[in-house]
C-alpha cells in the first residue's frame, strides 16, 4: 500500500532555524509518509538530502518568489499530494494557499499550516483563510490564544519546536574558546538572532555598552550579518561605546565579516554557543525562540524579554527583561513590546557580580530546554497523529455517499412504503 504523499513547504538545507525544524522532523515522519519538499532558501546545489527525498527549490531563474508562491501550483499538479503542509508565517501561508485554494476546495488534498505567533492584537491576515484549512498548528499556547483573538474560529493545535541531543549540548567552555581564538578571561555576552528589525539588535548594543563600563574584559558576540535587513551593527556599536566613554576596538566579536548572516554548520554553532557566558534576546516579538532554546541546551544562562513565546518558554528559568513600551507594527497593527535596555544592563551587572546565580540560571535554562516535550521524536509523533487524523477525514463526496447508503430496516421501509 502506497504511503500518503505530503508536499512539505519550508526551509531545507539552509543554515536557518526553519530548516533545522524540517531536517529534524522529516526523517522521523518518512516511515509513514512519502514527503516531497518545496525547499525555501535552497537553490538547487547538490545535497545529501536529495538521496532520500525529492526536493524542489522554491525559487528559480523565472519563478523568483522566495517562498515558492510561483512554483507551488505547478508542483501540486505534478506531484498530486494527499496533504500540503506549510511551516511559515501566516501571511506567507496565505500567499501560498491562494495559488492552490481551488484545488483544495475541490478536495484534491488536505491543507495544514504550522505557524509562529510573535505579537499581539492582529487586525488582519488571520481570518483570511485559516477557517478554511483542515488543521492549524502553532508553536505556543500564547500563539493559539492570539490566533483565536485574531479571528480564527477553528481549533488551534500546539506543537513546539525541539532540540536534538546530538546537535546542541554542553561542551567545555575553555576548549571551545581555544578553538575559536577567544580569550579565556573574557566575559562574553552573546546575541545570535538575525540582524533584522523585529530582533531589535540596537537594544542589545545599547545595554551592553552601559554594562561594559569598568569591565575591560567584557565582549559582545554578535552571530549575525553586519547589515543584513537591520542595523549597521559595527558603526552602531562604535557610536554607543563612544557615548559611554569607551573604546570599541576589540570589544565586539563577529562570526563572519559579511553583511549577510553567517552560514555555519551545526557543529561549529554548538561550539560558539558553548564559548560564551550569557545569551541575550532583545526582540520585540518571538514565535518560538529557537536560538535561545538551542543555547540553553548547552547549559548557558539566557536573558530574554517578558513577552510572547520567550515568556512561555523561559518564565521561571531565567531573568525576563521588562518591556518599556509597545511598538505598533506596520503589518496588521501588531502590538510588539520592546524590552528595556536599562533593565537588561541591570540584569547583566547582577549576573556578572554573582557567578553562583549565573551558574544556577544556566542549569535552570538547561533543564527547561531539554524537557521531554521538546524532544523531536515526541514532537514528530504529535505531527504523525495530526496528519493521520486529517487524512482519515472523509471528503464531502464520501459523506454524501454515506448518507445515501444508510441502512433502513424492512419494517421501517414497509411503514414508509419504500
Amino acid at each position: 500500500m502506497a504511503k500518503p504523499k505530503i508536499l512539505w513547504s519550508s526551509d531545507m538545507v539552509a543554515k536557518t532555524g526553519f530548516a533545522r525544524v524540517t531536517e529534524n522532523l522529516v526523517p522521523l515522519l518518512s516511515e509513514d509518509f512519502e514527503i516531497i519538499i518545496l525547499a525555501n532558501n535552497w537553490w538547487g546545489d547538490p545535497t545529501e538530502y536529495q538521496q532520500r527525498y525529492k526536493l524542489y527549490p522554491s525559487s528559480n531563474r523565472y519563478q523568483t518568489d522566495p517562498f515558492g508562491a510561483n512554483r507551488i501550483r505547478e508542483i501540486v499538479e505534478r506531484e498530486k499530494p494527499d496533504l500540503v503542509f506549510v511551516n511559515n508565517d501566516c501571511w506567507i501561508v496565505n500567499t501560498l494557499y491562494e495559488q492552490i485554494k481551488d484545488y483544495h476546495k475541490a478536495e484534491k488534498f488536505k491543507f495544514i499550516a504550522y505557524m509562529p505567533m510573535d505579537s499581539y492584537g492582529w487586525t488582519g491576515c488571520i481570518p483570511q483563510y485559516t477557517n478554511e484549512w483542515d488543521s492549524i498548528i502553532v508553536y505556543t499556547e500564547f500563539g493559539a490564544k492570539e490566533f483565536h483573538k485574531g479571528g480564527c474560529k477553528k481549533e488551534v493545535g500546539v506543537i513546539p519546536h525541539g532540540i536534538t541531543a546530538n546537535q546542541f549540548f554542553p561542551l567545555d567552555k575553555q576548549e571551545c574558546r581555544k578553538e575559536l581564538n577567544m580569550k579565556e578571561e573574557d566575559f562574553v555576552v552573546f546575541n545570535g538572532n538575525r540582524n533584522q528589525a523585529r530582533k531589535r539588535i540596537d537594544i542589545t548594543i545599547d545595554a551592553f555598552s552601559s554594562f561594559a563600563i569598568d569591565k575591560p574584559e567584557a565582549k559582545l558576540y554578535l552571530h549575525m550579518g553586519k547589515k543584513d535587513q537591520g542595523w549597521d551593527v559595527m558603526s552602531l556599536f562604535g557610536k554607543e561605546m563612544y557615548k559611554k566613554g569607551l573604546n570599541p576596538n576589540g570589544r565586539i566579536i563577529m562570526t563572519t565579516n559579511t553583511d549577510n548572516g553567517p552560514n555555519v554548520p551545526v557543529e561549529l554553532l554548538n561550539k560558539i554557543y558553548n564559548a560564551v557566558d550569557i545569551g541575550v534576546n532583545t526582540c520585540k516579538g518571538e514565535g518560538h525562540g529557537l536560538v535561545n532554546h538551542e543555547h540553553a541546551a548547552c547549559r548557558v544562562a539566557q536573558i530574554v524579554p517578558d513577552h510572547t513565546s520567550m515568556k512561555e518558554l523561559f518564565n521561571g528559568a531565567c531573568p525576563l527583561i521588562k518591556s518599556c513600551f509597545i511598538d505598533v507594527d506596520l503589518n496588521y497593527n501588531r502590538e510588539m513590546p520592546c524590552p528595556s535596555a536599562k533593565h537588561l544592563t541591570e540584569i547583566l551587572n547582577l549576573l556578572y557580580h554573582d557567578r553562583g546565580m549565573l551558574s544556577n540560571i544556566a542549569e535552570s535554562c538547561y533543564k527547561r530546554a531539554i524537557d521531554e516535550k521538546y524532544q523531536w521524536p515526541v514532537i514528530a509523533k504529535q505531527f504523525e497523529e495530526d496528519f493521520k487524523e486529517v487524512l482519515a477525514r472523509p471528503s464531502t463526496q464520501e459523506k454524501e455517499t454515506e448518507k445515501e447508503e444508510i441502512f433502513i430496516p424492512r419494517s421501517e421501509r414497509e411503514a414508509l412504503k419504500i
